[in-house]
């Protein structure tokens, strides 16, 4: 009886553990379970990536917009005003300019300079970029900009010829001939037949220009340029923003003193005829009219003749200036410079460097007139400047070129940084 209900025990205990009944329903659930949690885990990470996504994008749209900021304050500083600094009656205040209702950017202006409560030449920018979405999509990014007051640097002497008001160019056979470009302030008269007369591109800034045909136009011609800055020259100190000490007059006579030669030349200068003929060296200044006819030679060697007065080179008279390679000064540039008229009629006149008519106080009212085969190598700078029949201006850039002026005034980015 024992041994029978101990069988039966072990019969049923087996038949626990191989029955087969609701393991499908399990495997199912399990496998169901499996999948729901990948399910939940993958949407959890496409929502999340969805959204670093988002943010990622409104961050980098944030970036340009404070960049944005960035570039449209240095066009009001450097386009419309230096000075120019956000805010109202002198409070300061964000400048913001909004693209959208979602997007914007706010930048403020301090001045970082000696005295920081005055505008100073350095001043730091910082600009913020701002994108609003929602509460999952926004973005800001700050951007720091530190700059400085810089100046361009021009170069002074860039024109064959450089007129305040008129260029008369007369185009008779042989026609005047010119290399370098040209221009003009006001407007360029064109006379008579041209025909490989020209080399450069000639430029004027007046509005009212004549219009030729187009096989007699030069490049550039009839186009409205800016007005180019006519150079001044310090004559005795007395110009605008110029001294006595770093003038034309007080050389000469430092030159006059050293080397006890007369270097300025008093009652003006009258040569009649080649025994009157003149050689010197450094710079000359001369108080009346300069004079030379019949052949007579004004030559300069490393140096200037100042005329305050009128020039007249006639009756093939000759007037050159010559530079060694080592010559070096403030006026190297300059070859010939009048406060009055410069009149060649020489066949045979060279000139090398700036030949210019400025009167004192830096107005250009003085003519410059090449007649007869006049030659100018260098440049012409005047008021009027006329060329006739058989006249030659060549640009030569050396020792011209590399004379520069100060521009106007920029602000510099030196250092940038995103904070």
């Amino acid at each position: 009886m024992n041994k029978i209900n101990i069988k039966n025990k072990e019969i049923k205990i087996k038949s626990i553990f191989t029955n087969q009944k609701g393991m499908a329903l399990l495997a199912t659930l399990i496998f169901t379970f499996v999948l729901v949690s990948l399910g939940a885990a993958l949407l959890t990470m496409t929502n999340n990536d969805t959204k670093l996504s988002t943010l990622q994008r409104e961050s980098n749209r944030a970036f340009y917009l404070a960049e944005s900021g960035i570039e449209k304050t240095f066009y009001k500083l450097n386009v419309v005003d230096l000075t120019w600094r956000p805010g109202t009656n002198g409070v300061p205040l964000p400048y913001q300019e909004v693209t959208t209702d979602e997007e914007k950017f706010e930048v403020t202006i301090t001045n970082i300079g000696t005295p920081p409560e005055v505008e100073t030449d350095r001043i730091k920018i910082i600009s913020t970029g701002f994108v609003d979405k929602g509460k999952f999509s926004s973005g800001q990014r700050k951007i720091e900009v530190i700059a400085y007051i810089d100046y361009l640097l021009e170069t002074t002497y860039k024109y064959a010829v450089l007129a305040e008001h008129i260029i008369h160019l007369q185009g008779n056979q042989p026609p005047a001939y010119i290399e370098g470009n040209i221009h003009s302030n006001d407007t360029i008269e064109l006379q008579g037949s041209f025909t490989d007369w020209y080399e450069g591109i000639a430029t004027v800034s007046g509005t009212d220009n004549p219009v030729y045909d187009e096989d007699e136009l030069i490049d550039g011609f009839n186009i409205n340029s800016d007005k180019a800055p006519i150079p001044t020259i310090n004559y005795d100190g007395t110009g605008e923003g110029y001294t006595y000490e770093d003038s034309l007059l007080a050389e000469a006579y430092a030159q006059e003193s050293a080397e006890g030669i007369i270097h300025v030349h008093e009652g003006g200068l009258d040569l009649k005829d080649k025994d009157g003929s003149v050689n010197w060296t450094g710079v000359h200044y001369i108080k009346g009219d300069l004079d030379a006819k019949n052949g007579a030679e004004v030559l300069i060697e490393n140096g200037v003749i100042v005329v305050d007065g009128d020039v007249k080179i006639s009756n093939s008279a000759v007037f050159e200036h010559t530079k060694t390679d080592d010559y070096e000064s403030p006026f190297s540039a300059l070859a010939l410079i009048a406060t009055g008229d410069i009149i060649l009629h020489a066949t045979s006149s060279v000139l090398n460097g700036v030949v210019q008519s400025i009167d004192i106080d830096g107005t250009s009212i003085g003519t410059i007139d090449l007649k007869y085969g006049s030659t100018i190598e260098g440049s012409v700078i005047a008021n009027t400047v006329w060329m006739h029949s058989g006249t030659n201006i060549i640009y030569d850039g050396t020792g011209l070129s590399s004379t520069t002026s100060q521009g106007d005034g920029f602000y510099k980015k030196v250092s940038w940084q995103e904070i």
